[in-house]
C-alpha cells in the first residue's frame, strides 16, 4: 500500500508568466513550473496542477491584476 502525501500548490502571475510551485505541508519544494502569461498557458498552468504528480488541484488568476490573460 502507498502511503498519500499532501501538498499545497501556488500561482504567482507576472506580466509575462506564470509561475506555479508545489511544497509540502512543511513548506519543502516538490516541483515548480512557468507558463506564459495566456490563455494558451493559463490553462497549461491549470492542468499541470491537476495532473496526479505533482500534486493538489489549484486555481490560476488569470483575468486579474498584472497576470491578465489575452
Amino acid at each position: 500500500m502507498t502511503s498519500q502525501q499532501h501538498g499545497v500548490g501556488g500561482v504567482d502571475s507576472h506580466k509575462d508568466t506564470i509561475h506555479v510551485a508545489v511544497v509540502t505541508e512543511v513548506g519543502q519544494p516538490v516541483t515548480d513550473n512557468e507558463f506564459p502569461t495566456t490563455t494558451a498557458g493559463c490553462r497549461r498552468a491549470v492542468a499541470w496542477l491537476i495532473e496526479p504528480d505533482p500534486g493538489p488541484a489549484g486555481g490560476c488568476p488569470c483575468g486579474r491584476g498584472r497576470g491578465r490573460a489575452d
